[in-house]
């Protein structure tokens, strides 16, 4: 099963990045980490399944619980999708 690393803000629960793979939960830190007031102590990073992500919906994370919750856009929700990457030779 993919893992999914998600970077959010500990003040407000909101996801600010998502990346998947063996190294991406350090990159998910240093991303979140380029948004405006966003420093060290305001990022959390927490690791879920990719399957998780549900086309469509959107998410931020339970800041008491630390997981991830459903979410509307006007709580300023995020969705995800993830795809194949092909490359060309």
């Amino acid at each position: 099963m993919t893992t999914a690393y998600v970077a959010y803000d500990v003040r407000s629960g909101r996801i600010t990045s998502v990346h998947h793979g063996a190294l991406d939960a350090e990159h998910a830190r240093q991303s979140a980490s380029l948004h405006p007031g966003m420093t060290g102590e305001h990022i959390e990073v927490i690791s879920i399944p990719l399957a998780s992500f549900e086309h469509g919906k959107h998410y931020k994370v339970d800041v008491t619980r630390k997981v991830l919750t459903a979410a509307t856009i006007n709580e300023r929700g995020v969705g995800a999708s993830f795809g194949l990457v092909s490359r060309s030779k």
